[in-house]
């Protein structure tokens, strides 16, 4: 990344800060963004909204007007008549898969879920530029972090992301289909069928927050380790967010020292390791600690 001369220079330009020692922690607090996680659930919110919508119209033709499934309800059970039951709930819901696919192509799943994950390393990188200028009195270069590797690194996480919660959809509504063949066909209530539409609605969505949720941590956490390691940072300090929600394992290690090639153990019991950010819905950080023989940040100083 940087030349010989490039890293003599930030070691001079940063040993007052040092003051004698190796190493110096940082010395701001940076937190996790709660910003951005409300901004994803609001893209998960409005991405099913389009799936309530097509399973509002596709209930409606279900339970009203349809004379089929009226006489079904009534308790004709002949096998021909079940045959086209099956046959009639089987095509409202290849319907409705057609018309929430139509509705998924104007939303822009991609596009919005690839604008989180710009917003996250833009926010990433100024709070790492802070913790570097703050700590160091050095100032990295304004474009550094605008290279290839963080684009590929984006559009690969956009790409899994979209694919990720792209699936949940359709999954949902082969189990409705499910639901409701079955509710028909053993007489069960409108409501009962109803009602379990929508608990599974409201499990799929909330499985969609929390993957949204989770994969932003994690993307935040990769790209605050490849921002810290190939400056040279080798250790961090462990931070969590200091409230209720913080699991009592990860509260145990805030404050702790850590290496970034051996991350501490998450849980005891399995006795599973991870980096903060990187276990499920985590939002701790991990705050740099500097070694000046390591320093290896590209730094707008002149060289002579």
């Amino acid at each position: 990344m940087n030349d010989a001369r490039n890293r003599v220079a930030v070691k001079e330009a940063v040993k007052k800060k040092f003051n004698g020692r190796q190493k110096l922690n940082c010395k701001i607090q940076v937190r996790y963004k709660e910003n951005l996680e409300r901004e994803y659930q609001r893209v998960i919110n409005a991405y099913y909204d389009l799936l309530l919508k097509v399973l509002l119209n596709t209930t409606r033709l279900l339970f009203i007007g349809q004379e089929p499934l009226q006489e079904a309800q009534a308790g004709f059970r002949t096998d021909g008549f079940k045959d086209n039951l099956v046959n009639l709930i089987r095509r409202l819901f290849r319907k409705a898969g057609d018309d929430f696919h139509n509705e998924e192509q104007a939303f822009h799943l991609s596009e919005k879920i690839n604008k989180i994950g710009n917003l996250t390393k833009r926010l990433s990188t100024e709070d790492w530029k802070r913790e570097v200028s703050r700590t160091l009195g050095i100032n990295i270069l304004d474009d550094y972090y605008s290279g290839e590797f963080y684009r590929e690194q984006l559009k690969l996480w956009a790409d899994e992301n979209a694919s990720l919660i792209s699936t949940l959809p359709e999954e949902v509504l082969g189990e409705m289909q499910a639901i409701v063949e079955d509710g028909f066909l053993n007489g069960r209530s409108n409501r009962d069928i109803v009602k379990e539409i929508q608990e599974r609605f409201n499990v799929s969505r909330n499985k969609a927050r929390f993957y949204a949720v989770d994969q932003l941590a994690k993307l935040n956490a990769s790209i605050t380790q490849q921002q810290q390691t190939e400056c040279g940072v080798e250790e961090y300090i462990w931070s969590s967010s200091k409230d209720q929600r913080v699991r009592e394992r990860h509260a145990q290690l805030d404050g702790t020292k850590h290496r970034w090639d051996t991350p501490p153990i998450v849980d005891e019991k399995t006795g599973r390791r991870a980096h903060p950010g990187e276990d499920y819905r985590c939002r701790c950080v991990a705050l740099p600690v500097f070694n000046i023989e390591t320093l290896n940040i590209p730094a707008d100083i002149k060289i002579k």
